[in-house]
């Protein structure tokens, strides 16, 4: 992947975020390129994001996501699925990773506005040492919010953009955002209106929750007869009280049940604590396993 197109890009895209994103930009980008209707729900979406560009990019599909960047000059490579369904296809039920199905230039972008929404700028800490220096020396708010990542991403050195952009292509799909763009959206509304003092605190308790709820979304992923062969598995090895009261709720009633989902990975080789080390930041599974030691004392 071409480390310094996407630095180019989140470099661009800077520039207008620290300079106030227009209005006029938004509407030049997106007029003429769908029906009436469409163009109006989208600026009446760009308006109530009051400027946060981030917000809005991760809330659009990487048709609207092109003509955003194409707006801006930057190239963008040919589509490699022809539509939205089908994108959403390919993710979901062949597996395939957003870098593989979503143009290189819209997904990096999302990759690191994603970063960027998920985290405030002490993150960087856990990526690199003088990129945190840069924070401190330029006295920019670590508030996790499109600013303060913009203002960030203007100076940093050259080699710590290099670093930033290895680090979002090379790590694991994020799990730390949750899947339903809804809840997604509520959450980043939530920390909007928290105070500085504890932002990150509840930003931490959002990683770890999203990163198990899609650990235990993976259960249902392995098919309905073998879903319920697992059940009736689970139900014999649980107390003989216990597995009554859940043979009468029935297997529509347990399976989506945390203690099953759980039962279910594990049957099939997906340990939680290995899943939640591998896709939360070290930084994260560090403290995500001193708040477990905690609660078991």
């Amino acid at each position: 992947m071409n480390i310094q197109k996407a630095i180019n890009v989140i470099d661009k895209v800077s520039i207008i975020i620290t300079e106030k994103v227009s209005n006029s930009y938004i509407a030049e980008s997106l007029e003429n390129k769908m029906k009436p209707e469409l163009f109006r729900d989208l600026m009446d979406r760009w308006y109530s994001k009051q400027g946060d560009l981030f917000d809005f990019y991760l809330n659009t599909d990487s048709d609207i996501q092109r003509y955003l960047l194409e707006a801006l000059d930057i190239e963008v490579e040919a589509n490699k699925y022809p539509d939205h369904e089908s994108r959403v296809l390919a993710c979901l039920r062949d597996e395939k990773s957003r870098w593989e199905v979503y143009p290189f230039e819209t997904e990096v972008l999302y990759q690191y506005m994603l970063f960027g929404f998920c985290n405030s700028l002490e993150i960087l800490k856990t990526i690199s040492s003088s990129a945190w220096q840069t924070v401190e020396e330029y006295k920019i708010d670590s508030y996790g919010n499109y600013l303060n990542w913009s203002i960030f991403w203007l100076n940093a050195s050259p080699e710590d953009k290099i670093e930033i952009v290895e680090f979002l292509i090379n790590e694991k799909e994020l799990m730390t955002t949750h899947p339903d763009l809804e809840c997604m959206r509520d959450q980043a509304e939530f920390l909007n209106s928290c105070p500085k003092e504890v932002w990150e605190q509840h930003a931490t308790l959002f990683r770890w929750g999203n990163a198990a709820y899609r650990y235990h979304q993976l259960a249902s992923s392995i098919g309905y007869d073998r879903l319920k062969f697992f059940y009736e598995e689970w139900l014999q090895g649980l107390p003989a009280d216990v597995s009554a009261d859940m043979r009468r709720l029935g297997f529509e009633g347990c399976k989506t049940m945390v203690p099953f989902t759980r039962y279910v990975n594990e049957r099939t080789d997906i340990g939680m604590d290995e899943w939640m080390k591998d896709h939360l930041s070290s930084e994260d599974y560090k403290n995500y396993k001193k708040s477990e030691q905690k609660s078991e004392q």
